[in-house]
């Protein structure tokens, strides 16, 4: 199972996404909209969370609260990090979102962390179809990719920068009438199924992938602060995307939405039991 787990996995890089984030266009407000926003990765200690993603894997800042550090992460996605009590243990098969770092050169990437003493999750690049990849863990024992586009000539870029992120799941025909006729996801292609599926905003500009995985399993949170990775969502009219999204049967975690300094969130239940943020920005 983990070999074709391992094969599968060349198919999360497919999608070049570094141009395809559109910035939410909040003057729309007749009618009601779902466009993805970002990531919030959560830590238990900020001080290292700064020490792995500014100074050693080279993240800048661009604003800061109590409990939040906003990074550069390039275009209109959003990179959070989130002071958070305490991660749940996750396991090897458990349901979770995933995240795909872009770098400009992998090679000097890689001796540039390893003399920083990031541990690589595996010391070995893979070839994919799109670039080169490769896996390397954080304090808080997760692990992300970093992809090295070498399918097209991308011009220098700052890096790193959020190339895509989605979630691993159980069941591609579930998730996917989840987002598509709940939030009005659009499918973008189907080449890489039944193993991945991008999805798209309804102006078909890339917003997150899907990955089935054989032997995930479902996991319920009970709060997104127990959660590795928390991918955001954003809408232009959270009362209404509420009650939109009650009557279709979704089911959210707090009873109504909470205020913070990025705006008003609610956080939602995927068919497996992750939690997700809905976001009216302010």
């Amino acid at each position: 199972m983990k070999k074709i787990i391992n094969i599968a996995l060349i198919c999360i890089f497919l999608v070049p996404l570094f141009s395809a984030f559109i910035p939410f266009q909040k003057e729309s407000n007749d009618e009601l909209v779902f466009r993805t926003y970002g990531v919030k990765i959560n830590v238990t200690d900020m001080d290292k969370a700064i020490d792995f993603y500014c100074t050693k894997l080279g993240f800048e800042m661009e604003s800061k609260t109590d409990n939040q550090i906003y990074l550069k992460a390039g275009q209109a996605n959003k990179l959070i990090l989130n002071k958070v009590r305490h991660l749940a243990p996750t396991g090897e098969w458990d349901s979770r979102a995933v995240l795909t770092l872009q770098v400009n050169h992998l090679d000097s990437t890689l001796q540039k962390l390893k003399s920083k003493g990031i541990t690589i999750a595996a010391d070995q690049i893979r070839k994919e179809a799109v670039g080169d990849a490769l896996f390397i863990t954080d304090p808080f024992g997760n692990n992300l990719s970093l992809m090295h586009q070498t399918i097209v000539a991308v011009p220098h870029f700052v890096e790193p920068r959020i190339y895509n992120y989605g979630f691993f799941i159980p069941d591609m025909n579930k998730a996917r009438a989840f987002y598509c006729d709940n939030f009005g996801f659009v499918v973008r292609n189907e080449n890489y199924l039944p193993l991945d599926l991008p999805l798209g905003h309804n102006d078909k500009a890339f917003a997150f992938m899907l990955h089935y995985r054989e032997g995930v399993k479902p996991i319920r949170y009970n709060i997104s602060d127990n959660e590795r990775f928390v991918i955001l969502f954003q809408t232009n009219n959270l009362e209404q995307a509420i009650s939109t999204l009650k009557n279709k049967g979704v089911t959210f975690q707090q009873p109504r939405p909470i205020d913070s300094n990025t705006g008003k969130y609610i956080s939602f239940y995927d068919p497996f039991g992750y939690l997700s943020e809905l976001i009216e920005i302010k």
